[in-house]
């Protein structure tokens, strides 16, 4: 079996050294034998100076989705927990009309602050499709998940 984990070990800069193949093991020596770790891919993300409360509450709110998404509250509390640059976030159900009649739509709109990126158009752009998707995967069967993104005055929050 095949586990994809989403980790949160960084110190930003620092943390985005660690190139792929690279992370080994987290793991006591016993465990070694039926458990293997491992990074296909670079390090990437995170921050220099994010604050220790800033932290906890990012993580107090993934620990509160219970990485599955079924009311408000678990969808606002997943997204500001996927990633700390997501200043905001509005969401609201709809239903829209399709060729097999009506379907519920969750619209997630994110507040994002340009002066986060260093490529804001392409990083927004991989941040919406990525978290699209993460919550499709997590949202009941009949829902369809659209994300927009808008971009935020430096430290407003919308």
């Amino acid at each position: 079996r095949i586990v994809t984990l989403r980790t949160w070990v960084t110190s930003g800069a620092l943390g985005n050294t660690v190139p792929d193949g690279k992370v080994q093991t987290f793991l006591k020596p016993d465990d070694s034998a039926t458990l293997r770790i491992n990074n296909p891919m670079p390090a990437a993300g995170g921050s220099d100076g994010e604050a220790l409360d800033s932290a906890q509450a990012r993580f107090a709110r993934a620990l509160l989705s219970r990485d599955r998404v079924v009311t408000k509250i678990d969808l606002d509390c997943a997204v500001r927990a996927f990633d700390d640059r997501i200043v905001n976030v509005a969401s609201r159900g709809a239903l829209e009309p399709s060729q097999r009649g009506l379907v519920r739509v969750q619209q997630v709109v994110l507040s994002l602050d340009r002066e986060r990126f260093e490529d804001p158009e392409e990083e927004g752009r991989v941040l919406r499709d990525e978290l699209e998707r993460w919550l499709r995967d997590r949202s009941p069967f009949d829902v369809r998940i659209v994300v927009d993104c808008r971009w935020v005055e430096q430290g407003a929050e919308a």
